[in-house]
């Protein structure tokens, strides 16, 4: 749904409900994922990277699709394993050869099941320069990609949903 006006206030003092509202919906939203990575990392997972504030920020304040969220993030991890499984970390190093391919092969990746969520291609970015994401293996298809941004959506889904039950007395589950 969307959540910011459809017309941008002309002046500052029209903006800061808006402002303040995103303020609670995303501080909310990440003490909520991190709230819920603690307890997935006791099962030895993981379902935060820098990427998912960034997908918090998109499912806030903007219209999205969460079905889209989810396969770019599934879709770009695919591809950036693939490809480092194929060149490995060490491809034209002088010119960031392997993390140009990872990033590059999860755009297409995303473009070919039409799911462009731009965080998710930084999300791929991290299986170069991580160690603990290159530790993973394939398993950094699921997590923490995809199982965090799964989070991002509950998280969003309840900041927006709180926002407009609190100032419309409706609640739109979308």
């Amino acid at each position: 749904s969307q959540t910011m006006p459809d017309v941008k206030p002309q002046n500052i003092q029209d903006r800061i409900p808006a402002a303040f509202w995103v303020l609670v919906k995303i501080a909310s939203g990440l003490a909520f994922m991190h709230f819920a990575n603690k307890i997935i990392v006791k099962e030895g997972y993981a379902a935060m990277v820098p990427p998912h504030a960034a997908s918090l920020c998109i499912a806030v304040c903007t219209t999205n699709d969460p079905k889209k969220m989810g396969l770019g993030y599934l879709s770009a991890g695919a591809a950036a394993y693939g490809v480092l499984q194929a060149v490995g970390d060490g491809f034209m190093p002088d010119f960031g050869g392997s993390r140009a391919l990872v990033v590059a092969a999860a755009v297409a990746a995303m473009i070919l099941t039409d799911s462009m969520h731009p965080p998710a291609a930084a999300y791929a970015m991290t299986l170069v320069d991580a160690a603990p994401m290159k530790a993973l293996g394939p398993k950094f298809i699921l997590y923490p990609g995809f199982l965090g941004v799964c989070i991002v959506y509950v998280a969003a889904l309840i900041g927006n949903n709180v926002h407009s039950l609190l100032t419309t007395g409706k609640v739109k589950l979308d």
